[in-house]
């Protein structure tokens, strides 16, 4: 995920937690999945690390209007991004990020073992909607190894952020880590012209779908 500079507003004291954290950027860019061979190097490690060591995962998904329908038998996974800490190099840095799109689609299939082991344990972010998208007729992968849910475990923290804050990661990075991520409108947005051409206040974001095939560079700028 990316990261902005501004000043955190709420809990202190969590420090520790940004310890060896940082984002991805020239010196240490994101490590690209889209065959086999690239993908066996990154399952490789995963596995060296063994059973119980903690993977953070998240999902990004086309074909779906979240306003509207719920991940159950809508939208297609696109791609998965890994971080499973610092430390962990996966040969560009431990950012991870496997491409599921056009020529590269089928890749998150080599993944299935890793996604559908028990002994693996993965954390996600809303774990339910993952685990829908995941288990579509596209991908048919059957996740189990829930390490962690920052959504609910940030639920039986607050109870009440529903009215303030929320449970979003940017509210919760914001709050616990003193570093807000940066939303996806933010990172990609495109400003909205008036027809006498001034800029709106507001961005639109872009399909997801267009946003990893854009010539733009978005997956260096896609990070953990």
């Amino acid at each position: 995920r990316a990261f902005s500079d501004a000043p955190a507003s709420g809990v202190l004291g969590h420090e520790h937690l940004l310890q060896g954290l940082t984002e991805a950027d020239d010196m240490r860019p994101v490590t690209m999945v889209q065959d086999k061979q690239s993908a066996k190097r990154v399952l490789d490690i995963l596995e060296s690390l063994g059973p119980g060591h903690m993977h953070a995962c998240d999902t990004e998904v086309a074909n779906i209007d979240v306003k509207k329908v719920g991940p159950v038998g809508n939208g297609n996974v696109t791609c998965l991004s890994i971080y499973s800490g610092p430390d962990v190099d996966f040969g560009n840095g431990p950012y991870v990020w496997v491409d599921n799109l056009d020529s590269a689609d089928g890749t998150l299939e080599y993944f299935r073992g890793f996604l559908e082991s028990k002994t693996h344990k993965k954390v996600w972010h809303n774990y339910s909607f993952d685990r829908h998208v995941l288990f579509n007729p596209s991908t048919r992968i059957n996740v189990q190894g829930l390490g962690g849910d920052t959504m609910h475990m940030a639920r039986l923290w607050n109870t009440a952020r529903f009215q303030k804050g929320g449970y979003s990661l940017e509210a919760l990075s914001a709050d616990l880590m003193e570093r807000r991520k940066k939303p996806m409108k933010e990172l990609f947005g495109v400003p909205k012209l008036k027809k006498v051409w001034s800029v709106l206040q507001h961005k639109l974001q872009d399909t997801t779908w267009h946003l990893q095939t854009s010539a733009d560079g978005v997956v260096s700028r896609y990070t953990m």
